[in-house]
């Protein structure tokens, strides 16, 4: 959130408003709705959510409290006496991530984590409730600033430190670059569009790839080790929606090639190692 705040702000179109928890508690309604009348806005990007951090514990009653925060929202949307444009981020995991997923357009099926069934949620009470929206579901995010143990940051941070870069199994991500993300959702707060519900699923490529690239740009004697045969369960979307989307629109847009965006992240870590 912090690098798509950061790269609107810088636009002139645009007054950004980020409000720490302090000042809008997402579990207050009211704090809500007396934030969106007071200034005025007119698009709200929904990137709302705790736990599901692989690796870490989620905290207790983490999916009551991702469902409160996004129905108080979307009830101080209602309450809004104007038409306020509803920007949710939700997640590839709605088609349900215990099973493999390859280049997936639609499913009807009911995810069976509760970071699925979260977003699959929202999304079908959005589908319900609101008129004006637009439903962006990522299949894996990665840039400069996420946590230090997701992919493909650990192996960055591995290569730059000359250790081993250890793969616990191999398996292909619909990865997409945080900028090119950042560039999608400027497109549809900005452009009327007709696909409101879209997959955004970047250039297919195994981990195993990306863990090559960052060897090739670091030092070419680091190891990759990939713990355990086989691969993993497929991640991967359908962009058909979104191409066609920016197509009708002529709004030229290409994801950036991995081991171009990998370069620019390299090229920021290591001012800190």
């Amino acid at each position: 959130g912090r690098y798509l705040i950061e790269k609107l702000s810088k636009r002139k179109d645009m007054n950004i408003f980020a409000p720490p928890r302090k000042l809008v508690d997402l579990l207050n309604k009211k704090d809500i709705s007396d934030f969106l009348s007071t200034c005025n806005v007119d698009v709200v990007i929904y990137l709302a959510s705790i736990g599901g951090v692989r690796g870490i514990e989620d905290p207790p009653n983490v999916l009551y409290t991702n469902l409160r925060m996004f129905l108080n929202t979307i009830k101080a949307l209602d309450e809004a006496t104007n038409d306020i444009q509803f920007v949710f981020l939700s997640s590839g995991a709605v088609f349900d991530k215990s099973r493999s997923i390859s280049n997936i357009t639609s499913s009807h099926r009911i995810p069976r984590d509760d970071y699925g069934f979260f977003k699959y949620f929202c999304e079908s009470y959005i589908l319900d409730h609101l008129g004006n929206y637009v439903i962006l579901r990522p299949f894996g995010v990665y840039g400069l600033g996420e946590r230090g143990t997701r992919f493909p940051s650990y192996a960055i941070a591995r290569a730059l430190e000359r250790q081993d870069i250890e793969i616990n199994q191999d398996v292909k991500f619909g990865y997409v670059y945080v900028k090119d993300l950042v560039k999608i959702i400027e497109f549809y707060t900005t452009h009327k569009t007709q696909n409101r519900v879209v997959n955004v699923s970047g250039n297919p490529v195994m981990i195993s790839s990306l863990a090559r690239m960052v060897r090739g740009l670091v030092d070419k004697n680091i190891r990759i080790i990939i713990n355990n045969k086989g691969v993993g369960r497929e991640y991967t979307g359908s962009n058909k929606a979104l191409q066609d989307e920016m197509s009708l629109s002529r709004y030229k847009f290409a994801f950036t090639p991995h081991k171009e965006a990998l370069k620019e992240m390299i090229e920021d870590y290591a001012k800190i190692y």
